[in-house]
């Protein structure tokens, strides 16, 4: 099979995509490297990791695809999920590695209560966010990572008062778990 920008669908796509084939894999390769490259690097702000959490994107989209559900989302969305998974564990395990370290605590002055306190409010954010709707919580997260309401709107295929309106049942989810 040809795979062309004007020729393939995206459930042609995965159907291509689950067989193994090489030419569709490239063909999503360079649909959607650059978008979820911007997204990764807008989190972790380090180009190298970037480049290095876009590899193992691909590659668990690849090794994973049959566990991708059509139902669930569209396809960038499902990638873009496993960018984010990717980036925060890579954040996760850069933090886990400065903060092991007492001494650059007592240099930079931040006291250990307070770094405590933000760890577990963190972890009280993504515990609150991993009890919202799947949709719901892509919203957020999308948000968090700086995509606008319209841009939002644009990759989930919703209007963008939709996702303003999902947003503000979120934040209210959000406050009353939080609270």
């Amino acid at each position: 099979m040809k795979l062309s920008v004007a020729t393939i669908s995206e459930a042609d796509l995965i159907y291509q995509l689950r067989l193994k084939n090489e030419r569709a894999y490239n063909y999503l390769y360079d649909a959607y490297s650059q978008a979820l490259f911007g997204s990764i690097k807008r989190m972790v702000r380090c180009r190298l990791a970037s480049e290095e959490i876009l590899q193992n994107v691909f590659l668990k989209v690849w090794l994973h695809i049959d566990m991708y559900s059509t139902e669930k989302s569209s396809l960038y969305t499902w990638m873009l999920s496993i960018a984010r998974n990717e980036a925060i564990d890579y954040l996760r395990s850069k933090q886990a590695k400065n903060t092991g370290l007492t001494s650059s605590i007592i240099k930079t002055g931040i006291k250990m209560d307070a770094l405590i306190e933000r760890r577990l409010e963190r972890l009280d954010l993504l515990k609150s966010l991993s009890l919202l709707p799947h949709k719901e919580r892509v919203i957020i997260e999308l948000f968090i990572i700086g995509f606008t309401c319209r841009e939002i709107g644009q990759l989930l295929k919703l209007p963008e008062g939709t996702v303003k309106t999902k947003m503000r049942g979120s934040y209210r989810k959000l406050r009353a778990i939080l609270s």
